[in-house]
């Protein structure tokens, strides 16, 4: 085995902190998204070989890959593998950066000679979406089980909502103006940035720190999935702040008790026209209230809560 896959793997079972069985599972996400990956461009490198001195060329290659199989732009794997794949890739990732000691480097000419990747306003509100409609989250007092009210009301409903808050969605330049998502055009990473296009302007795309007193840089070599979406105003507060003004998300969340998130489990004699149409008064009072931010996904996670 190359020194570098050895170690690398070894040292990304260390540090997860999940069970044995899932560390596993992370492994073979790993693995195998490298062997498709690699697949792909037809065994024309090896995946190690070029990492050690192209750590972040390479990584962006393969984030980008990952992106485009989601997005259902290639067929090599299913778009829920591939979310697989990414999810665990990018904690290796910068694993593979320490070992490295590339985290400081720019593209080199490697990256140079790719082409731009652009993605449509389309493209992006697919992944926020499926991303936000499976973020369930569970406070002391109450549930926000997204998955549950995503299959019991009204077909679309809940995505048309979410999409309502994408578009508000706030996004930064350097010198922290903000731009709405919904007067964007596209999104192109390249040279290890990430430029928005409104209309005829272009700006390189920044993120907020978890203060909001600054702006940086993205790691563009992440592609898509360093972009996060930011609660400005606390989920936690609009949500379980004022849990007793939500009466029917809260007999939702008395009655997905015990049985995770799995709606086929859930028993709906509560459930009539007259609860969802008071339940989507609930959802949408929340959903209304919600200022999202685009945020580098490393900074969001050190706020210690789900991000999405």
């Amino acid at each position: 085995m190359n020194n570098l896959k050895e170690e690398s793997l070894n040292k990304f079972y260390e540090e997860l902190a999940i069970s044995d069985d899932s560390k596993k599972s992370y492994i073979s996400y790993v693995t195998n998204a490298i062997k498709h990956f690699e697949k792909h461009y037809n065994n024309e490198f090896d995946f190690y070989d070029k990492v050690q001195n192209e750590c972040n060329s390479i990584c962006a290659l393969l984030n980008s890959y990952l992106t485009e199989i989601k997005l259902g732009k290639i067929n090599d794997v299913s778009p829920k593998t591939a979310w697989n794949y990414s999810s665990a890739f990018s904690i290796y990732q910068d694993i593979l950066s320490d070992i490295c000691d590339n985290k400081n480097k720019t593209l080199n000419n490697y990256l140079a000679n790719i082409s731009p990747i652009i993605y449509t306003k389309k493209d992006i509100i697919k992944v926020f979406l499926n991303r936000l409609v499976t973020q369930d989250r569970e406070y002391e007092h109450i549930k926000f089980p997204t998955r549950i009210i995503n299959k019991i009301c009204p077909k679309g409903w809940f995505r048309n909502l979410l999409k309502s808050s994408i578009e508000r969605t706030i996004i930064y330049d350097g010198n922290g103006t903000e731009y709405t998502f919904s007067d964007l055009d596209k999104l192109i990473i390249v040279n290890n940035k990430i430029i928005a296009q409104f209309n005829n302007k272009k700006i390189e795309v920044y993120s907020p720190t978890v203060d909001y007193k600054d702006y940086v840089i993205f790691d563009g070599s992440k592609g898509l999935p360093e972009l996060s979406l930011d609660h400005k105003n606390s989920l936690y507060d609009i949500i379980e702040g004022n849990y007793t003004a939500y009466m029917y998300l809260g007999e939702l969340s008395n009655n997905v008790k015990g049985i995770g998130y799995k709606s086929q489990l859930l028993d709906r004699s509560f459930i009539d026209n007259s609860f969802i149409d008071n339940l989507k008064n609930d959802v949408s009072n929340i959903i209304n209230k919600t200022q999202l931010v685009i945020m580098s996904k490393s900074l969001n996670s050190s706020k210690n809560k789900k991000i999405v």
